[in-house]
């Protein structure tokens, strides 16, 4: 009978040995891993060709999913059809959990979410929207929100971790909650605009011609909107007896409603108060001689306008407005009744618009 000895590993056999242990470490991670990335497919929808911002949202959109374990499907989108559509048109077998849409353009992107709810597994679509952050960290903070938002409502992930960030100094805010969209957490936006105005005098009154500037602050579709319309030029009104210049100047506060929210054209509707200053200048015919005067007040408006875009900061904007003078005024020339504003007085505006 032969007895077997055991034998001790010599340096270079041991060396082998433990760098044999760590690949098999290595292989097993790495098998793990993708076993998990497998376990849900996400369908991403981006058109074509829809410019450099939307490009790199998708980019970003890929690499972010890509990250956090999702298998990415991607479909080219088509114009005319829903990416429910489209997703259903490729064919995927099994079909993916999900559904990531790139929609818009460079101007106004954005990203649908589709995916079926845990607990009910009834369709639900959320919206993110393009975040008030600086341009170069824009299409990476809406990937993080999009993915995010996905994670906490396919995958139960906590959303209260912080979201990854392409810059660590400044990480991008998470979704908190799956009914909250990203435009309602928007900061306040600010609007100017700059033009001319046209206030038709009423009864005997000839029209007048001023600068406008207004600015506002407020969300996408309500506002409180400042109004100055000074000085006016042009008003004039005569009698037998003589004619009078007038000055006028307006101050305003409103409240506008601006419908839709987004798009080449919207409604634009408006109300609000202020003050009024009116100047007088008579000019007599003699014998009779001219007086000057002076009439402060106060005024109510109410409006309708259109707003027309071009793109998501600038626009031109018509409305027209109804203004009521509390008390109206009344020229008169030799005890004659030269003039009186309307009830209201109509005032036209045409400016051009920019937001932030």
């Amino acid at each position: 009978m032969q007895t077997a000895h055991a034998r001790s590993l010599r340096g270079p056999e041991r060396g082998r040995a433990a760098r044999l242990a760590t690949l098999v470490v290595l292989i097993a991670t790495s098998t793990a891993r993708s076993g998990q990335a497998a376990e849900k497919t996400v369908a991403l929808v981006h058109p074509a060709d829809g410019g450099n911002v939307v490009a790199e949202v998708t980019t970003r959109l890929r690499a972010e999913l890509a990250t956090a374990g999702f298998e990415v499907e991607e479909v080219l989108a088509e114009s005319g059809s829903e990416p429910a559509e489209q997703v259903a048109a490729a064919g995927f077998s099994p079909p993916p959990d999900a559904t990531l849409a790139v929609t818009g353009d460079d101007e106004d992107v954005g990203v649908d979410v589709f995916f079926a709810d845990p607990k009910t597994h009834e369709a639900v679509s959320r919206h993110v929207d393009m975040p008030q952050v600086v341009r170069q960290r824009a299409p990476a903070a809406l990937a993080v929100r999009a993915v995010e938002l996905l994670r906490a409502s396919l995958l139960g992930a906590p959303t209260s971790e912080a979201p990854r960030a392409p810059q660590p100094k400044k990480a991008a805010p998470p979704v908190t909650s799956g009914t909250e969209t990203d435009s309602q957490r928007r900061p306040l936006l600010f609007a100017g605009e700059l033009g001319a105005g046209m206030l038709y005098g009423g009864h005997g009154i000839s029209p007048s011609f001023a600068p406008l500037l207004r600015a506002q602050l407020g969300a996408a579709t309500w506002a409180g909107r400042l109004n100055v319309l000074a000085p006016a030029f042009g008003g004039r009104a005569s009698a037998t007896g003589g004619r009078a210049t007038l000055s006028e100047e307006l101050v305003s506060l409103d409240v506008t409603v601006t419908l839709p929210a987004r798009g080449p054209v919207a409604f634009v509707g408006s109300a609000g108060a202020g003050a009024y200053h009116w100047y007088v200048s008579g000019e007599g015919i003699a014998p009779n001689v001219g007086h000057d005067g002076e009439r402060w007040g106060a005024v109510a408006d109410f409006g309708v306008g259109a707003l027309f875009r071009f793109g998501r900061h600038f626009g031109l904007l018509l409305d027209a407005q109804g203004v009521i003078f509390a008390p109206p005024v009344t020229v008169r020339i030799t005890g004659t009744e030269a003039g009186k504003s309307g009830e209201p007085t109509l005032c036209t505006t045409f400016g051009f618009w920019v937001t932030s």
